[in-house]
């Protein structure tokens, strides 16, 4: 059971790995969900970005995506484990993947809105905001 310090660090992530595999099979539908948002929203960004005259920076393009999936991956797993810990039957897990691709679906409403200038998505896109933002006590 023992080894190398890289030995026993790599058995305590594939550990890791099998216990949350159900977990990680069950959200695989709103992963995939959330990946085509993100994409789309990276997209739409970029072409905000070059209307208002700022160049396409492939740094960019890939940071700030890529800030978002490892964000994304952490508040998973550590819902995974709370999930697993209290036995609830992915019902943490579910909660989570909704809320996070709900709030994806308003980031890309809100650069389409930009895009078109459609009041309509604007208006969709405020009252959708409305469950996930949470206002200060001194703008309510």
């Amino acid at each position: 059971m023992g080894g190398e310090p890289v030995e026993i660090a790599a058995k305590i992530v594939v550990g890791a790995l099998a216990m949350l595999w159900n977990d990680i099979q069950a959200i695989g539908w709103g992963a995939t969900a959330y990946f085509i948002l993100l994409f789309v929203d990276a997209v739409f960004g970029a072409v905000i970005a070059q209307r208002k005259g700022k160049g396409f920076n492939v740094g960019f393009f890939i940071l700030g995506p890529g800030k978002k999936v490892i964000f994304t991956a952490l508040m998973l797993f550590s819902t995974a484990i709370v999930d697993r810990m209290v036995g609830v039957n992915n019902t943490l897990v579910y909660g989570v993947v909704a809320f996070v691709c709900m709030a994806g679906l308003i980031d890309v409403a809100r650069k389409y809105g930009d895009l078109t200038g459609s009041r309509v998505v604007n208006f969709i896109e405020d009252k959708a905001s409305q469950f996930v933002t949470i206002k200060p006590k001194d703008e309510q």
